[in-house]
């Protein structure tokens, strides 16, 4: 049975989601253990058992740990949560997005919610997951750095060259990996990228159609509250 699976995401990344420059993600959720030492273990074994993805890792030392994807498999489905808030006038949808907002001319202005607090019934977009694999940060590609919806620009000054969005300083990387490294670090904290943490990296098809089997999810969250 496909399951939905709520994810945060950054204003930053839902423009970039919406903008069709985003199509993977990576986290490490459920890998704390690991990552308190990441060198110290190694990924030995991917199995799929009752419809999940485990991982098993084996220390240097000769211990083993089995962990379970918290993001599903293949074929599930990834709800986004965002910036939002509530339609307060009379007509119009119910709510409304941060980002790529077209309502308000000053939304900064406006109340509005962070994504750790927005229900199932405001989300307007989803990813349906293609692909979950478990790497550490630094083994990332360009390709996969720039499919994370880094931003990007082409300078006309220096001939055209195109340079990537420093997220912790006001500057530009030259390389699409060391844009993602600001990046994660810039969410998750810094000096990751020197401990090389493992990651789950999802990728997934964004998309704005409710999915099969939305409607009947979102009741079931509500009937549970």
């Amino acid at each position: 049975m496909k399951k939905f699976i709520p994810l945060l995401f950054t204003t930053d990344m839902m423009v970039a989601n919406l903008e069709g420059i985003k199509n993977q993600t990576r986290r490490g959720r459920g890998l704390d253990v690991i990552n308190e030492n990441p060198d110290d273990w190694q990924l030995t074994n991917i199995s799929i058992c009752a419809d999940s993805i485990f991982v098993t890792f084996t220390s240097k030392h000769g211990s083993h740990c089995t962990i379970k994807c918290p993001y599903g498999q293949d074929g599930d489905v990834l709800w986004f949560r965002e910036k939002w808030r509530r339609n307060e006038a009379m007509t119009g949808p119910p709510f409304h997005w941060y980002a790529l907002n077209d309502v308000y001319t000053d939304p900064d202005n406006e109340k509005w919610k962070p994504n750790m607090h927005m229900p199932a019934r405001a989300c307007r977009a989803f990813g349906v997951i293609e692909e979950i694999r478990i790497e550490r940060l630094r083994d990332i590609s360009e390709q996969d750095a720039i499919d994370e919806g880094i931003e990007a620009k082409s300078l006309e000054s220096v001939g055209g060259l195109v340079v990537y969005k420093n997220y912790m300083l006001v500057n530009h990387y030259t390389t699409p990996v060391q844009s993602y490294f600001s990046l994660f670090e810039s969410i998750n904290g810094g000096g990751l990228t020197y401990k090389n943490p493992w990651l789950w990296q999802v990728k997934y098809k964004f998309t704005t159609e409710e999915q099969e089997g939305w409607k009947q999810y979102v009741q079931k969250l509500i009937s549970e509250k």
